[in-house]
């Protein structure tokens, strides 16, 4: 199971790898507003608060 998993979310050619980038992209039309976001969770920010004031 974990296999898969790995395969579905974390390796480039998985079903879901850039869904969460798809799913902002629809969201906010300034595409540099999607980077940060993505870049904030990936640091390690989790809180909407947080994650706002950059």
């Amino acid at each position: 199971m974990k296999d898969f998993r790995e395969r579905l979310y974390f390796r480039a050619d998985g079903y879901l790898y850039d869904e969460t980038r798809n799913l902002l992209t629809q969201e906010f039309a300034d595409i540099s507003i999607v980077n940060n976001i993505v870049e904030q969770i990936a640091s390690g920010e989790n809180t909407l608060n947080t994650i706002r004031r950059y």
